[in-house]
């Protein structure tokens, strides 16, 4: 069973002081990922009194087909990315359609709360810079996009107060503001 890193699970654990019983659950299918948090796990794995193990598929989302609005909203946002632009997603059919729209683009970043396959895609299409990590909390998306995750260094996952911001993760409601206008996905250079 993989426990996906001993400071995420520090920080969970954490929020429980006092609690009698510790239980914890992990999957085999989670894609195996290195967390980067700043803080120390105030427990370990010797502090959980029962684990559950599991051998789960993961959850999908339901595959939607691209609404005419939708692709038209996705296609005018595209419209304002650059080259070199860091991408902040969100679920749903505008974000896959405007991630489905820059595909001729060079150079993308993405620092985000989440992801999903349509950054993939970006991936096998060569837009994504591979010298930038893909960064976010967490993904949401097909079992190829969790196989593809699986042990990928081209993927940081980060919980509250990581060292690869000033201010904390993209899950953190201060680093939207936080993030310089130039790194903005529609400000131009």
């Amino acid at each position: 069973m993989r426990i996906v890193a001993q400071e995420r699970l520090g920080e969970t654990l954490s929020a429980l002081p006092g609690a009698p019983r510790v239980v914890a659950g992990g999957n085999y299918a989670t894609p195996g990922q290195s967390w980067r948090s700043s803080t120390r796990p105030s427990r370990t794995l010797g502090q959980i009194d029962y684990a559950i193990e599991a051998d789960l598929p993961l959850a999908s989302p339901t595959a939607r087909p691209v609404r005419d609005t939708s692709a038209l909203i996705g296609h005018r946002v595209a419209t304002l990315v650059p080259d070199g632009a860091t991408l902040q997603l969100g679920i749903g059919a505008v974000p896959d359609a405007v991630l489905g729209n820059l595909f001729g683009r060079r150079g993308l970043g993405v620092w985000s709360e989440m992801f999903s396959d349509g950054v993939l895609a970006l991936h096998k299409a060569g837009p994504l810079d591979p010298a930038r990590q893909v960064t976010a909390s967490f993904a949401f998306g097909s079992s190829e996009l969790y196989d593809w995750m699986d042990r990928n260094p081209a993927i940081a996952c980060c919980g509250p107060r990581s060292p690869t911001t000033r201010r904390g993760s993209p899950s953190d409601r201060r680093w939207s503001r936080s993030i310089p206008r130039s790194r903005s996905t529609c400000s131009r250079r």
